[in-house]
């Protein structure tokens, strides 16, 4: 189904990518591939913003629409896709957001994707032992990612986190040209002087060759600026100059771009981060809350009086490493929240290591299901707090946000 201006238009299979890269110029299909919790979906709407210098809407320059397709691959393939389609100008591109490798469970799966989608651009964001469960060691893990990379075309551009070893590794595999995106000089489009505003976002200098550009972006938590470079380099990969990409993040609606934050009891502040989760993402959305709540970052003289709750459910299909995993986050909690309640039969492993790493016992609770969690929660909120929702899909944490919301008091 393509819309395009408000006009649906119903198309089928293989079509929708024949028809649609017939209108694209060349290095305009985008691939995205990482891990859960690598913000690839957040990642996809920040390049919208840095794709889109004029003014963060969805009309790329030209005045030329985009319109969203939502199609599922053919049958064996790597599941739903999300993809922009813009037609008719020099910057148009097709993005694909494939990991739904959330579902990936065998070498091959992304070969098969991309022989469907042929990508020209790739990013890879992270590797993690997400699908560790399925495909049972860490080196197949990054076989299976480094698939975009060896189905890149020799024109194409692989964008690769230089921060991350294995993904910096999959240079060698490339035929087509690279590009790196990081948090240090070494990387050919890289930011510096990372800063968190709190609930106003980022700001950060983005640096390429030897240009520097200042920057803020709508997207919580200093982790952030590594999906503002990769989307930058994008950028760069299509040819923009760096002062058109710095004004398109920029620009971009905050609503695309940010974690949601709602309203809770006591006018509390619920960070919904329920999407999916891995052990960086989880702690990454703690720093979150830790800067949320800081007095001293963007919140105002207030954020002194709130209390941290982090209600952390289980991360799935870490096989081997998944009490390593929980333990990791049970440990950074203590040191964030002032209460952690962990959901969920793996998330025992997140309440023991919450209190062997210092947080008062009586500040922990275990609890087996969302009902549970909300209970506990309405015991544990008596006033104004920061409350981090976040664990794996399966968990359906979405329902405790849910629960949460309108109890305002």
């Amino acid at each position: 189904m393509l819309n395009i201006n408000g006009i649906t238009v119903r198309l089928g299979g293989r079509t929708i990518i024949d028809r649609a890269s017939a209108a694209l110029p060349p290095r305009s299909r985008i691939g995205l591939i990482g891990r859960n919790g690598a913000g690839k979906s957040t990642l996809m709407k920040v390049m919208i913003g840095a794709l889109d210098p004029d003014d963060g809407s969805l009309d790329m320059p030209r005045n030329t629409r985009i319109g969203y397709i939502a199609q599922e691959a053919p049958s064996g393939t790597a599941t739903p896709i999300d993809t922009v389609l813009a037609a008719d100008t020099e910057r148009a591109a097709l993005m694909h957001e494939s990991e739904n490798c959330e579902d990936m469970d065998r070498l091959g799966e992304i070969t098969s994707y991309c022989d469907w989608a042929r990508p020209q651009i790739g990013v890879v964001t992270r590797i993690a032992p997400i699908h560790l469960e399925k495909l049972g060691s860490m080196d197949n893990i990054v076989l299976a990612k480094s698939e975009l990379i060896l189905a890149l075309p020799d024109d194409g551009v692989a964008i690769l986190n230089d921060d991350d070893e294995a993904v910096r590794g999959m240079r060698q595999l490339s035929r087509a040209k690279v590009l790196t995106a990081g948090l240090t000089p070494r990387a050919t489009v890289w930011a510096s002087d990372v800063a968190s505003r709190g609930l106003d976002g980022i700001s950060f200098a983005l640096h390429y060759k030897d240009e520097t550009e200042l920057v803020r972006v709508p997207l919580l938590g200093a982790h952030s600026a590594q999906t503002a470079v990769c989307a930058a380099a994008v950028g760069v990969a299509v040819g923009m100059r760096l002062e058109e990409i710095a004004e398109g993040l920029m620009t971009a609606p905050e609503e695309q771009l940010r974690l949601v934050v709602g309203k809770g009891p006591f006018d509390s502040l619920v960070i919904d981060d329920t999407y999916n989760a891995s052990a960086e993402s989880v702690i990454a959305a703690l720093n979150v809350l830790q800067d949320i709540a800081d007095p001293d970052v963007g919140s105002g003289d207030s954020a002194a009086r709130l209390l941290r709750v982090a209600v952390l459910g289980d991360m799935l299909e870490l096989g081997s490493a998944e009490q390593a995993a929980h333990e990791e986050v049970g440990c950074r909690a203590a040191v964030v929240a002032d209460v952690v309640i962990a959901v969920g039969q793996r998330a025992r492993w997140i309440a023991q290591a919450a209190i062997e790493c210092g947080l008062d016992r009586a500040q922990v609770r275990h609890v087996a299901d969302n009902t549970a969690a909300l209970a506990a929660l309405r015991e544990v909120v008596t006033r104004r707090s920061a409350i981090l929702v976040k664990g794996s899909r399966g968990m359906q944490m979405e329902k405790i946000v849910a629960g949460l919301g309108g109890n305002s008091e």
